[in-house]
């Protein structure tokens, strides 16, 4: 390969950042955090774990891992019957992302 015919494709990929770095999980996770701190849910309540993940194109166990952590966290409150809600004192002015 010559000056003229350009650089080589490893030269023209090695810059480019990497998408979609972290496991499904995390990335899951973070897609419903943001979600929450947009107050896409309306009244605060995710829907439940059958319709998440066929709206996010997801396992049901990669939804439950998600809500298991963000609960963890803090973030949500789970409860039998009453389904997921976002927490009162959740917003992007109390999350360091």
């Amino acid at each position: 390969m010559t000056a003229a015919d350009g650089p080589s494709p490893q030269a023209l990929t090695s810059d480019l950042p990497r998408i979609g770095q972290g496991s499904l999980t995390e990335r899951t996770t973070q897609a419903l955090l943001e979600a929450i701190l947009e107050r896409r849910f309306p009244m605060d309540r995710l829907p439940n774990e059958p319709d998440l993940a066929e709206q996010m194109g997801v396992s049901r166990t990669t939804i439950r891992a998600a809500l298991q952590s963000l609960d963890r966290l803090g973030v949500i409150s789970r409860a039998p019957g009453r389904g997921t809600q976002r927490r009162p004192h959740i917003g992007p002015e109390s999350m360091l992302l």
